[in-house]
C-alpha cells in the first residue's frame, strides 16, 4: 500500500500519493478531491474559489454574501479594499466629496475627514473655509494607506 502524504483537512481521513488529491498551498493543507467545500455552503468547490480573510474557502457565492459592500457603488469588496471610519470602498471608489478624485492616485494617500465626509487637501480647505454656524466644523487628517 502506498505512503500517505498527510490527513485530510476535510474529513481527516489519509491521503495516499495515489489518490487524487488538491493541495491548498495558502492554508497549508492536503484535501480529498470531494473534500474541499465551501465553509458556507458545504457545496464542494470543484473550480476557483476563494479564501475569506485567508481561511475558509468559499465558492463565488458565499462570498459575495459575506463581503462587505462598497458605501459608493454598494457592489461587493471581496479582493483589494480601503477600509475607513466611513466603511469600506473599492480603491477607486472611495472619492473627494467635492472633485470626486480617487483617494488611492493620490502621492500622499491622505484625505481629510469634515464633518463626517472625506475630501482631498484642497477641497477640505475650501470647506472648513467656509462660512457654517457658531459650532464650526469638525476636521481631522488621515491617511489611506491605514484602511488596506
Amino acid at each position: 500500500m502506498a505512503e500517505p502524504v498527510g490527513p485530510c483537512a476535510g474529513c481527516s481521513e489519509p491521503i495516499f500519493r495515489d489518490q487524487d488529491h488538491l493541495a491548498v498551498r495558502d492554508l497549508g493543507r492536503l484535501y480529498h478531491i470531494n473534500c474541499l467545500n465551501c465553509t458556507n455552503c458545504r457545496d464542494n468547490l470543484r473550480g476557483p474559489f476563494s479564501l475569506w480573510e485567508y481561511q475558509d474557502p468559499l465558492c463565488d457565492r458565499c462570498l459575495e454574501e459575506r463581503s462587505p459592500r462598497c458605501e459608493e457603488c454598494h457592489n461587493p469588496v471581496s479582493d483589494m479594499k480601503v477600509r475607513t471610519k466611513f466603511g469600506y470602498f473599492h480603491p477607486d471608489c472611495f472619492v473627494c466629496t467635492a472633485c470626486k478624485f480617487p483617494f488611492i492616485n493620490d502621492q500622499e494617500k491622505t484625505y481629510y475627514n469634515v464633518d463626517g465626509r472625506p475630501f482631498c487637501h484642497r477641497d477640505a480647505m475650501e470647506e472648513v473655509n467656509r462660512p457654517v454656524a457658531p459650532s464650526g466644523h469638525q476636521f481631522q487628517e488621515t491617511h489611506v494607506r491605514e484602511g488596506f
